[in-house]
């Protein structure tokens, strides 16, 4: 069944919160859009394959109702590579996956 969403950039959530990386797949950065409808401390982190984190791209604190964006452009990129990111905003945490073409 067709939704017209992709789901390769399609927003993902938890109970108030949202967030959408785009492009992904991406080339040289990655957009990520944090929408919450609750105010607290938020944490963005992006890891490597192994686990280990390679950049906190976001922490500060979120307003209710509010839409923030920020870009991550790694450093030392490898071809086709899977990198992960991790949001929390409270006790809420969004998980997710980005390929570096």
């Amino acid at each position: 069944i067709a939704t017209g969403i992709d789901s390769k950039t399609a927003p993902v959530g938890v109970k108030g919160v949202q967030l959408k990386a785009y492009p992904n797949p991406f080339q040289s950065q990655v957009n990520f859009r944090i929408a919450s409808e609750k105010a607290g401390h938020a944490t963005l982190v992006v890891y490597d394959a192994t686990g280990k984190a390679v950049a906190t791209v976001f922490d500060a604190m979120v307003e209710a109702n509010s839409i923030n964006q920020v870009a991550y452009r790694p450093k030392n990129p490898s071809a086709n590579s899977m990198l992960f990111y991790k949001l929390t905003i409270g006790q809420e945490r969004i998980n997710g996956k980005l390929l570096y073409k």
